[in-house]
């Protein structure tokens, strides 16, 4: 019988423990089955990332495959190895166990954690500077700048939408121009452009959609001036609620672009991106360390091994954890490295992370006889 021990531990920032919690592990989801499938099988096989996409885990028997990859670099440091030198769009922070505030009871078909704490710290203390028509409802396009190239356009629409907020939103998008050789190409975007103070803000987020059964020719990007700080690549006519976008790094007035792009050639016209309701945030998080895989021990009949990871919080508020999980990376047929939850427990009541304080979390996965 396979099962797992969740152990929650708050210490000071000298590591002397302030608190211990020890609960059974009952939250293995429907991805970790899928990746187990993959292996056992020696076969392909679909199933859904933490962005509600449908992957295809790559089993290759001539190059070898990266799955169930649980051991991770800190924070924005690069992770995930694959077997070629493809883009892999993982960070550190992205695989291995997880913290969240969500208090959502855990079920087999989660895909993604309900409120995940991102690797961060808090901003300067202070009210959020705003961005200026953030949900577009001037009707028109009143503080931004909007930019195109090639078969794109930038215009407002108004039509259902169960994500926009009120009546506008603002499409980025392929125009009629696209119908007749020579068709949309790679490079071609749609982008809109506002300069904001970010010295109190810490993430921004919003609404997305990818509209249109030609929408998986297009990415979505969000720069800070010269500086890419989100990509996401998107999937036919899906939406892409409450994205967030790690902007703790920056102070002072800066330009930040919401930019829709072609990777692939596009044949029609209104299909790309809609995007509403963008929010600037000030939010305490927990700085993310390495995740470790450790202490593989047996002792007739039983085995055990630990996946452990600690959580700084560096910021100046208090962060309380109602929920942990783990993500594993897996290869595509594409070759990149995809995050996909495997489990998600609920922490009841919350541990309260103080500032200056760790969080340590560790899973021990047991087999018994």
């Amino acid at each position: 019988m396979l099962t797992a021990n969740l152990i929650l531990e708050r210490l000071n920032k000298e590591g002397k423990l302030l608190e211990r919690r020890e609960q059974p592990s009952r939250s293995f989801v429907l991805q970790l089955m899928d990746l187990l499938y993959s292996k056992h099988a020696q076969a392909d096989r679909a199933t859904r990332d933490i962005y509600n996409a449908l992957r295809t885990l790559d089993f290759d028997p001539y190059f070898g495959q990266i799955s169930l990859e649980v051991a991770s670099a800190p924070g924005h440091v690069g992770c995930a190895r694959v077997a070629t030198n493809v883009d892999r769009h993982l960070e550190g922070q992205d695989a291995g166990i997880q913290v969240g505030k969500g208090t959502s009871a855990a079920t087999p078909t989660d895909y993604r954690m309900a409120d995940r704490i991102n690797h961060g710290r808090s901003g300067a203390a202070g009210i959020p500077a705003s961005f200026t028509n953030p949900s577009f409802e001037t009707g028109d396009l009143t503080g931004w700048t909007p930019a195109t190239n090639g078969f794109m356009q930038v215009v407002l629409e108004s039509g259902a939408w169960g994500y926009k907020d009120g009546t506008y939103y603002c499409a980025l998008e392929s125009t009629p121009a696209a119908g007749v050789p020579p068709y949309g190409q790679p490079g071609h975007y749609a982008q809109i452009s506002q300069s904001i103070d970010l010295t109190n803000v810490t993430h921004i987020r919003f609404q997305l959609r990818a509209q249109g059964y030609y929408a998986s020719a297009f990415g979505f990007e969000v720069w800070v001036d010269e500086h890419p700080v989100y990509r996401i690549e998107l999937a036919n006519d899906t939406d892409y609620p409450n994205q967030m976008v790690d902007v703790s790094g920056f102070t002072g007035v800066h330009t930040v672009t919401f930019k829709c792009i072609a990777k692939s050639a596009f044949y029609a016209a209104d299909h790309g991106a809609w995007i509403d309701k963008i929010e600037t945030l000030n939010i305490a998080e927990l700085e993310y360390g390495g995740c470790e895989v450790v202490n593989l021990t047996f002792s007739n009949p039983n085995g055990q091994f630990t996946i452990r990871r600690y959580f700084t919080n560096s910021s100046s508020a208090s962060v309380t954890v109602n929920e942990v999980g783990i993500q594993a990376m897996g290869q595509d047929t594409g070759s990149s490295g995809r995050a996909f939850l495997i489990a998600r427990d609920i922490v009841s009541p919350g541990i309260a992370v103080a500032p200056g304080e760790i969080l340590r979390v560790t899973y021990v996965p047991q087999i018994t006889v």
